[in-house]
């Protein structure tokens, strides 16, 4: 295939012993480094990534990453040595997680209204709930009547929270959580559209914007593909809560460090990068 493989095993052979490709990212580092921009050579910030492959040749041949960074940054400064994937940071206001090179997602959990937050848990959970008493059943049994109206309340809350979650989200997006760009906005203006699925599909919706938009957000597919098509009457990319493409300057950003109790906080101002060099 002509990619350099890493064996699984110290000077053993990659045909016998196995190896992998290691292009992934092992962590991220920031760098200062002159680019070239519109024909113009400028020094730059910039987060990178390291390459799996690079990380585990250090291992076994020291300065495999001072060589890499050499070979693809010219006059290259180390910044912060090394930045774990889903590093916290904190950038215009917004709590993100730092996924990629030029990559972030929502670090900051989506608040919605209690009753709509309550609804929504359910759904998800166990989907709408189920009136199990019949109106014959509780007609001369009070105990079973209160029962039945406790289950018809629950179902009524369930199903108008699921109706109701769309526009409230929407506003959310748009007005609280700006690091989305153009994501509330797109919300918004799907919002005829979701009002016409069903409410079993409704739910599918929900479960899937929440998966892209809340704290530690994994990628969907809103859209699919031509042949497996999701929900195409939404609009919506298969970027759809992705904040991708980002040009992460480390000395506009604020690194958080937390430990794993949450007990113990400290921040990194990025503006102090390199002010020693």
């Amino acid at each position: 295939s002509g990619v350099t493989m890493i064996t699984r095993k110290a000077n053993l052979p990659v045909d016998k012993y196995g190896g992998y490709s290691g292009r992934k990212a092992a962590y991220f580092m920031a760098i200062r480094y002159l680019k070239q921009v519109r024909n113009k050579d400028v020094f730059v910030n910039e987060i990178i990534s390291v390459p799996t492959q690079v990380y585990t040749l250090e291992k076994t041949k020291p300065g495999s990453i001072n060589e890499y960074l050499r070979k693809n940054y010219r006059q290259v400064i180390v910044l912060v040595p090394k930045i774990p994937i889903n590093q916290k940071i904190e950038y215009d206001g917004n709590e993100q997680f730092i996924v990629g090179s030029s990559e972030v997602t929502n670090a900051k959990q989506l608040k919605l209204p209690y009753g709509i937050e309550y609804a929504i848990a359910i759904v998800l959970k166990q989907g709408i709930p189920h009136v199990t008493i019949s109106e014959e059943q509780a007609a001369d049994d009070n105990k079973l009547q209160r029962k039945r109206n406790r289950q018809i309340e629950k179902r009524d809350r369930a199903i108008s929270g699921v109706e109701k979650f769309w526009g409230i989200y929407a506003e959310k997006l748009a007005n609280q959580y700006q690091q989305f760009g153009n994501a509330g906005n797109s919300a918004r203006n799907t919002l005829a559209e979701y009002t016409k699925l069903s409410l079993d599909d409704k739910i599918k919706v929900i479960g899937l914007v929440l998966r892209a938009t809340h704290a530690g957000s994994d990628r969907v597919d809103m859209k699919g593909s031509e042949k497996k098509p999701v929900f195409p009457e939404l609009g919506l990319p298969n970027s759809f809560g992705r904040m991708a493409g980002k040009s992460l300057d480390p000395t506009k950003l604020t690194f958080v460090y937390e430990s794993i109790t949450g007990l113990h906080r400290r921040k990194l101002d990025g503006k102090t990068l390199g002010q020693d060099r």
